[in-house]
C-alpha cells in the first residue's frame, strides 16, 4: 500500500471514529426534532434560547482552557509526570467551579432579575447553572480521549451522555408535558447520572494527590485562555441578550430552532476539529514541516466545507417541511442561509487558525473575543431594536467573520505560511454561481425540483474536487510520510 493510502487508512478511521460518535450524536437529535417541534411551543423553544445566554457564559469560565492544555501539553510532558499536571487540572477544575456555582446559588436571582428579561431565576437558570457544573467534569475524558485517540472511549463518553439527555427530555417533554422546564430538568438529571462515571473515567489518568511543584504549567498556560473563553461566551450570547430585550419568546424560539436546523454544518466542522487538533499537534511535535501541511489541508478543508452549506441552503424547505409537516416552522427557511454562512465562515479557522497553540502561547488569544464581542456588541445593539431577528442575523455573521479575520491574522504572525487564494477563490466563485442557480431555478413538478437541487450539488461537489484533488493527495501523504 502507498504512503499516501495508508495514510488515507490511518486518518480515515480516526476520522470514521469521532465523524460516527457526532452523526450519531446529531442523528438523534434530528430524530427528536419532530417530537419537540410538536410537543414544545415557540415560545419554549424561546425559553430554552434565554438559558443558553448562561451557558455560552459560564461554560468557558468553567473549563478554564483545560481542554486545550491538555491538547498542548499531553505530548510534552513526560510520561512520569503526565498523571500530576492531569491531576492538578481536576482538582482545579472541581475547586473553582464548585465554589462559583456557590456562589451563584446566593447572588443569582439578583443577577438573573438585572440580566434576563422574560425568564425566572427559579427553577429554569438556577437548574441551567447546576447542569453547566456537572457537564464541565466530562471535558477532562473527552480531551485525553481524542488526544489518545481512543474512539471507545470518546463515543461512551459523549454519545453514552448525549443518548441519556435525550431518553429523559422525551419523557419528561412528551408524557408529562412538563414544556420548557422539563427539557432544562432532563439535562440536569442525565449530568447528575453520568458525574460518576465521569470521575471515574478521568482518574484513570489523573494522580488523585498530585505532587505540588507541578501546579504551574497547567494553570499558566490556561488562564489566559479561560479569560479569552470568557469573552468569546460573551460574544456568542449577546444576540439573545438584545433579542431577550425587544423581541417575543417566540420570535427568539424561531431564531433559535432556524440556528438548529443549520447546525450540520457546524456538526461537520465540530468532527473535523476533533481528528485535527490532536493531529495536527501530534505532527507538529514529532515533524517539521507543520506549515506545508496546514496550507494544504486547509484549503481542503475551505474547499469541501462550502459543499454541505450549498446543499443545506439549496434544500432548506424540504428539509424543515420533513421535519414539521404542519408548516408552523417554514418561516424559519428565510433565516438558514444567514446562519450556514456564519459557520462556514467560522469553519476557516479550524485549520488556518493554528499558529498561537503551536508556539505554545496563550498570551493574547484574548484579543480574538475581544474584537468580535465588540464588533457584536456594536451591532446588536444597534441593529436589533430596529430590525429585530435580521439585526441579530447581521450581527451573527459579523460575530464569526471579525472572530475569523484577527484568528487567522495571528496565526499567521505566530505561525506563517502560504495561502492558496487563487484556488480559494475560484471555489468561492463557483459557490456563488452554483447558488444563484439552485435560488433561481423553478421546476413546477415538486419531485422534479428537489431532484434538480440535488443533480446541481452533485455537479458542483465534483467541481470543488476538481480544484482540491492535488492538495488532498498531498496532504494524506505528508501526514504519513
Amino acid at each position: 500500500m502507498s504512503s499516501a493510502n495508508t495514510g488515507k487508512f490511518k486518518y480515515g478511521k480516526i476520522i470514521g471514529g469521532y465523524g460516527l460518535a457526532t452523526l450519531l450524536n446529531q442523528s438523534v437529535n434530528l430524530i427528536l426534532i419532530p417530537v419537540l417541534w410538536s410537543t414544545l411551543s415557540p415560545e419554549d423553544f424561546g425559553v430554552i434560547a434565554i438559558t443558553q445566554i448562561v451557558n455560552l457564559l459560564l461554560t468557558p469560565i468553567y473549563m478554564f482552557g483545560v481542554s486545550e492544555t491538555i491538547q498542548r501539553y499531553y505530548f510534552k510532558w513526560p510520561d512520569e509526570s503526565r498523571r500530576h499536571y492531569l491531576g492538578w487540572t481536576l482538582w482545579f477544575t472541581f475547586i473553582f467551579t464548585l465554589s462559583l456555582t456557590l456562589l451563584l446559588e446566593i447572588l443569582g436571582p439578583q443577577l438573573s432579575e438585572n440580566f434576563i428579561k422574560q425568564v425566572p431565576f427559579d427553577p429554569i437558570i438556577r437548574y441551567t447553572i447546576w447542569s453547566t457544573f456537572l457537564a464541565n467534569f466530562i471535558n477532562i475524558p473527552v480531551a485525553i480521549s481524542r488526544i489518545k485517540e481512543k474512539i471507545l472511549s470518546y463515543n461512551i463518553l459523549v454519545n453514552g451522555s448525549f443518548i441519556t439527555q435525550i431518553a429523559i427530555i422525551y419523557y419528561l417533554v412528551k408524557f408529562e408535558n412538563l414544556g420548557a422546564y422539563g427539557y432544562i430538568k432532563g439535562i440536569l438529571i442525565s449530568n447528575l447520572i453520568w458525574i460518576i462515571p465521569t470521575l471515574a473515567m478521568s482518574l484513570r489518568d489523573c494522580a488523585f494527590f498530585p505532587d505540588r511543584k507541578y501546579i504551574r504549567i497547567p494553570l499558566q498556560y490556561s488562564g489566559p485562555l479561560c479569560f479569552a473563553g470568557v469573552l468569546e461566551g460573551i460574544s456568542n450570547f449577546l444576540d439573545r441578550y438584545f433579542l431577550d430585550k425587544n423581541i417575543s419568546l417566540a420570535a427568539i424560539g424561531f431564531y433559535n430552532i432556524a440556528r438548529q436546523v443549520s447546525s450540520p454544518i457546524n456538526v461537520v466542522n465540530i468532527v473535523a476539529k476533533l481528528f485535527t487538533y490532536p493531529m495536527i499537534h501530534k505532527h507538529h511535535t514529532f515533524k517539521d514541516n507543520t506549515d506545508k501541511m496546514i496550507t494544504r489541508l486547509g484549503l481542503v478543508y475551505a474547499v469541501f466545507m462550502t459543499i454541505p452549506v450549498i446543499a443545506l441552503t439549496a434544500l432548506a424547505k424540504e428539509v424543515v417541511r420533513a421535519l414539521d409537516p404542519s408548516g408552523v416552522y417554514l418561516p424559519i427557511v428565510e433565516y438558514i442561509p444567514y446562519f450556514s454562512i456564519a459557520f462556514y465562515i467560522n469553519s476557516l479557522i479550524t485549520i488556518h487558525g493554528r499558529g498561537m497553540d503551536l508556539k505554545g502561547s496563550s498570551k493574547w488569544a484574548f484579543l480574538i473575543p475581544l474584537f468580535s464581542a465588540s464588533a457584536s456588541l456594536a451591532v446588536y445593539a444597534w441593529a436589533i431594536p430596529r430590525y429585530g431577528v435580521y439585526g441579530a442575523l447581521f450581527g451573527f455573521v459579523t460575530n464569526y467573520t471579525v472572530k475569523t479575520l484577527i484568528t487567522n491574522l495571528q496565526a499567521y504572525h505566530y505561525f506563517p505560511r502560504s495561502y492558496k487564494f487563487d484556488k480559494l477563490i475560484k471555489s468561492w466563485l463557483t459557490a456563488v454561481v452554483f447558488f444563484l442557480l439552485l435560488k433561481n431555478i423553478n421546476v413546477e413538478h415538486h419531485a422534479a425540483s428537489i431532484l434538480a437541487d440535488v443533480l446541481l450539488i452533485l455537479l458542483f461537489s465534483c467541481i470543488q474536487y476538481y480544484w482540491i484533488k492535488p492538495e488532498a493527495n498531498e496532504v494524506f501523504a505528508a501526514l504519513k510520510g
